[in-house]
């Protein structure tokens, strides 16, 4: 089944493209609307009416349903990525497999040799990243029982009925199933980066193979000696630090389904013990705590796995060149001298800015967890310990919850800030390898045109094969919407989050002065109010969406990608077996001409 889904990686790019849209222009906006009309009527002392009420509901449901669509978009995008890498990995496999299979036909002995094993993660990451997506609709379709609970709660509330088994069942699901949703969306998220870290992985092993395996065994059949390989055949290179380092990514990103069990199990002994007429200290402290630090390390997680991408790709554009290099090189050499080598560019400026770009993006998630988490975790305590003494009059806990609230969305738009500059270096990174795969484009014709008159013994015309301008081969219109998308993140990093801050600050100082609802409400407090619920309804989705057109931009990088390895195989066949036949029908030639030869000599030896 997935081998007949990989080939339709572009419905699948193109299907979570459209989820992303319709979750922000319809369900986001959808949200907002609700959020106004509530507020609205909030304000204007109808709280009473079914327009009210009807809004409410709706507004919540979204909300519960909203992240967990864009996750499922951006499962889906990944989906199509990962379906592409698989795309580009069967093609290299049969490149390698047609060129061994065509020497071998002619005799060289090397090529002839079992086919050496690929890792367990080039045969695996498929499987990866159908998980990763079958535990998102399973997540999407728990999600649909948590609006139908939160329903039943709004409708208890509504009615005035606060109390019983049946309202306080609703009440702790609601409350326990928040945790363990953000787990397994995470989850499948981790499931599908991994796949695509693996899978980056494979086309590794198969690239460096063919880089080294492809001028040694073109220089076997032609009759020259490649001087390093005259007893053991090249070896692959295996991106054993890069896979592991995904896979430790995969894993702190897991932790986040049991990590939120644990939450939700602090979080609904808490409430049954307020229910009982009880406070739960060490519950309600360890659920807050958890609360605050589960997401941080989840991104410390997904900022691994794109690490461990961005550099798995430098690896790729390590190996692009070396073909390059050494296919060159080896037309050079068996043209007798008529073609120079071609010199092949150290490094491109895009390339050049990957690694400190993936560092600083790195640097940045890795901070805000193990800084700004665990400030506000702190703070989180010292407010608990205050609510529980009853000191809520106070300075000190005005300001610990100003805190609280602030750093909240300070803390998760920055994390998206660290996120999208991985996702710059990733995309500079497409930029550097499709420079370099148009460049092969151009290298291989010509080079196969070489080699097939040097097979023959005929004399070859000079040509230079060096790319003197390789940054003109950039697609720059491949990069706009990756850039487009990093723009967006940067936007909800930067402003938004201030004046989400902003918005919050007001709100509570409104609160504190005695201006809320149950109270003197002001213009000020008003606004705030409305402020704050819209930004916490649109801010996260926001992000998402930009980071949903940065995976968009990344699945049209390897659909390109998919062309010019496609094209490759059949460039690379096509030379490989007209060089084959070319040498074959030299030794026909050359057998048939020592025959006679060889009777004239013994008739020479006999008549005497």
């Amino acid at each position: 089944m997935i081998d007949r889904l990989i080939p339709r990686y572009p419905v699948f790019l193109l299907l979570g493209f459209l989820i992303m849209v319709s979750a922000l222009f319809f369900l986001t906006a959808g949200r907002d609307a609700m959020i106004l009309v509530w507020t609205n009527k909030l304000f204007d002392g109808e709280s009473n009416q079914t327009i009210f009420k009807a809004a409410q509901i709706t507004d919540g449901v979204i909300g519960h349903t909203l992240t967990v669509w864009l996750f499922v978009g951006l499962g889906t995008t990944m989906l199509g990525i990962g379906f592409a890498i698989a795309t580009i990995v069967g093609h290299l496999r049969a490149t390698g497999r047609a060129t061994r299979e065509t020497y071998a036909s002619i005799g060289v002995a090397e090529a002839s040799e079992a086919e050496i094993e690929e890792p367990w993660f080039g045969r695996w990451f498929p499987r990866l990243l159908f998980s990763g997506i079958v535990v998102l609709l399973l997540t999407f379709l728990v999600t649909l029982w948590w609006d139908a609970n939160l329903v039943f709660l709004k409708r208890a509330e509504f009615a005035g009925q606060t109390s019983g088994t049946a309202w306080e069942t609703y009440s702790i699901v609601d409350g326990a199933l928040a945790p363990i949703l953000r787990g397994g969306k995470f989850l499948g998220m981790g499931l599908l980066i991994v796949g695509i870290a693996t899978g980056l992985g494979a086309i590794v092993f198969n690239l460096s193979l063919q880089a080294k395996g492809l001028p040694a065994l073109t220089r076997r059949a032609m009759g020259q000696d490649d001087g390093g390989w005259p007893h053991e055949p090249p070896r692959p290179s295996i991106p054993g630090a890069y896979i592991g380092l995904a896979i430790a990514g995969a894993v702190v990103v897991a932790l986040s389904l049991p990590a939120g069990m644990v939450q939700a199990g602090f979080s609904s002994f808490a409430q049954a013990r307020e229910f009982d007429g009880f406070v739960s200290a060490i519950a309600l402290r360890a659920g807050g705590v958890l609360d605050r630090v589960i997401e941080p390390a989840i991104f410390l997680g997904m900022g691994m796995l794109f690490f461990s991408i961005a550099f798995l790709l430098l690896t790729i554009i390590r190996w692009l060149r070396e073909q390059r290099r050494g296919f060159g090189d080896t037309v050079a050499d068996l043209s007798g001298g008529v073609i120079a080598r071609p010199t092949v560019e150290r490094s491109v400026w895009p390339e050049r800015l990957v690694a400190p770009l993936a560092i600083f993006g790195l640097f940045i998630v890795v901070f805000f967890f193990f800084t700004m988490a665990g400030v506000r975790s702190l703070n989180f305590v010292n407010l608990t310990d205050l609510q529980l003494a009853g000191d809520t009059a106070g300075s000190t806990f005005q300001n610990a919850l100003r805190l609280d609230r602030m750093l909240g969305p300070v803390i998760a738009t920055t994390r998206f800030f660290g996120i999208g500059m991985l996702m710059l270096a990733i995309g500079l990174a497409l930029v550097t390898i499709v420079i370099n795969l148009r460049a092969t484009a151009l290298l291989l014709p010509t080079g196969f045109s070489k080699l097939v008159p040097a097979a023959k013994g005929e004399e070859i015309e000079e040509e230079d094969l060096t790319v003197y301008e390789p940054m003109a081969l950039a697609p720059w219109d491949l990069l706009r919407p990756h850039l487009v998308g990093l723009a967006i993140v940067v936007s909800a990093t930067l402003p938004l989050a201030v004046l989400f801050a902003v918005s919050i600050h007001r709100n509570l100082g409104e609160q504190f002065a005695g201006h809320g609802l149950a109270g003197d409400t002001t213009g000020l407090f008003t606004s705030s109010f409305l402020s704050v619920q819209l930004f916490s309804a649109s801010v996260q989705p926001w992000m998402l969406f930009g980071m949903g057109l940065i995976l968009f931009a990344i699945g049209r990088f390897f659909s390109t990608i998919v062309t010019f390895v496609e094209l490759r195989r059949m460039v690379i066949a096509e030379g490989v077996s007209t060089i084959a036949e070319t040498v074959a029908a030299r030794r026909a030639g050359a057998d048939d001409e020592s025959s006679p030869t060889q009777e004239a000599a013994d008739t020479a030896t006999e008549t005497p």
